[in-house]
């Protein structure tokens, strides 16, 4: 399905939306008594060090709210899946219905979801599955669900945050290591500001998948969900970029532009890394057009072949064999594209062969 680009009335509708957005993000911080750091506007008003900043294009930007004003998780709690099922009992408690996405990822054989409508509100999460150390990252703007290993190749385990700045409608996240703060981008899989930019340091990609609830929770009966932080049950109920997500309308500019205007800049796509060094990005109406009518998988002609599994409603895109698949991502095709213009290989609907 192609959008049509909004008109002048919807962009004013959109950017109503995000400054009642970020204001509501203004008055969670303040109510949970963190200090407030960076104006939303300026972004040296953030505190960063910026001396060596290893972006290779693009620009950095204040994305309208604090520092941490998305509020990121630090080991919390997990619940059953039947413990989260008989949520839906109760009808102002936050729960999941089946058509609900999820990142679920599997360390150790134990399985985990992560619900996008938890995850909207704070972004990171700092976790342990199995007695591993996970960062999960999930950011509405650009699409992008990620699941990365936390301990880096120097043994240190960091604490991850949201800064409130944003890298071609990307996320940039800090870790908090007192006077050493450094910023990190999850599509560079790197450290881009800070001592840890300047020593190299780079996340390694994990396994994960974008499934709806039904289907994680038919593939791993045993798994477990992140629990629902009580601060924030009416917030959860809520879907704050709604509007956002329902055109191909940008917040924020990306460089260089999305180049395929048959493709809607917000399409969903799956990126796997290649032993190259390079990436393929499959996108959904590819992979849509590839499977037989009525299947849930697909077999993209790529050397060698890959399957991946996909729903449509809502889009889902997985890679499909097993609990420990190769590492992948989802985010959306123009800032993914942004981030990675010459070393991807992209599975588009019109030449569903890639170009290598």
């Amino acid at each position: 399905m192609t959008l049509r680009r909004p008109g002048t009335w919807l962009a004013a509708f959109l950017v109503i939306a995000a400054l009642g957005l970020s204001a509501r993000l203004f008055h969670l911080v303040s109510s949970r008594g963190v200090p407030r750091q960076g104006d939303a506007r300026a972004v040296a008003s953030y505190g960063f060090d910026l001396i060596f900043l290893a972006l290779p294009h693009g620009e950095l930007m204040a994305a309208g709210m604090p520092r941490d004003g998305a509020q990121a998780l630090t080991s919390p709690p997990a619940w059953s899946a039947e413990r989260m099922d008989a949520q839906r009992q109760h009808r102002r408690a936050p729960r999941l219905v089946p058509s609900d996405l999820v990142i679920g990822v599997v360390r150790g054989g134990q399985p985990r979801a992560y619900p996008l409508r938890f995850l909207v509100w704070h972004e990171v999460v700092n976790d342990e599955i199995a007695g591993e150390p996970v960062l999960v990252v999930h950011h509405a703007l650009s699409g992008l669900s990620a699941v990365f290993a936390r301990r880096l190749a120097d043994g240190s385990t960091p604490i991850f945050g949201v800064s409130g700045l944003v890298w071609n409608s990307g996320p940039l996240l800090y870790d908090r290591i007192p006077a050493e703060e450094s910023l990190w981008s999850p599509f560079l899989a790197r450290a881009v500001a800070g001592s840890a930019a300047r020593q190299g340091m780079r996340l390694e990609l994990l396994p994960s998948q974008l499934a709806t609830w039904r289907e994680w929770r038919t593939l791993h009966p045993d798994t477990t969900v992140l629990a629902p932080d009580p601060a924030l049950s009416r917030e959860y109920r809520r879907e704050p970029f709604g509007s956002y997500l329902g055109s191909d309308l940008l917040r924020f500019p990306a460089k260089p532009a999305w180049p395929h205007e048959a493709v809607p800049r917000k399409t969903l796509t799956l990126v796997v890394p290649l032993a190259s060094g390079r990436f393929l990005a499959v996108t959904h109406p590819a992979a849509t057009a590839l499977a037989s009518p009525g299947a849930t998988t697909a077999l993209i002609p790529t050397d060698p072949p890959i399957n991946v599994r996909l729903t449509s409603r809502p889009p889902t895109l997985a890679l499909a064999g097993g609990d420990q698949p190769p590492p992948s991502l989802t985010a959306f095709a123009f800032a993914w594209y942004a981030a990675h213009p010459t070393d991807t290989a992209w599975v588009l609907p019109d030449h569903v062969a890639p170009a290598f």
